[in-house]
């Protein structure tokens, strides 16, 4: 299954949201589906290789950023990208902006 899960919050920032969905998405990877996590830039600790990891970077209009997390804000152009992912399942792991998006 071609799965989209949509957070606000993701690696390489560090926290309790960030270090859930990344253990969801590989328990997900390991029993076959494909998973992609939707999120805005984040800047953290560390950095990972988002092609590598199934990771989708939403970059909103305009640029804003609160402790290194960017926030997202609607991109009515976004919804090429998501016709492009073609996502059988869609899951949000938050109720902020990238909720608003994934519903």
């Amino acid at each position: 299954m071609r799965i989209a899960i949509f957070t606000d919050f993701f690696l390489p920032h560090i926290g309790g949201v960030e270090t859930s969905i990344f253990h969801q998405q590989r328990a997900l990877l390991a029993a076959g589906h494909e998973v992609f996590v939707l999120t805005p830039p984040m800047k953290g600790a560390g950095i990972i290789d988002d092609a590598a990891e199934n990771v989708i970077r939403l970059k909103s209009p305009v640029n804003i950023r609160f402790d290194g997390m960017g926030i997202y804000l609607y991109n009515r152009n976004i919804y090429k990208t998501l016709d492009e992912f073609k996502p059988e399942l869609i899951h949000f792991e938050t109720e902020f902006n990238m909720a608003a998006l994934a519903i």
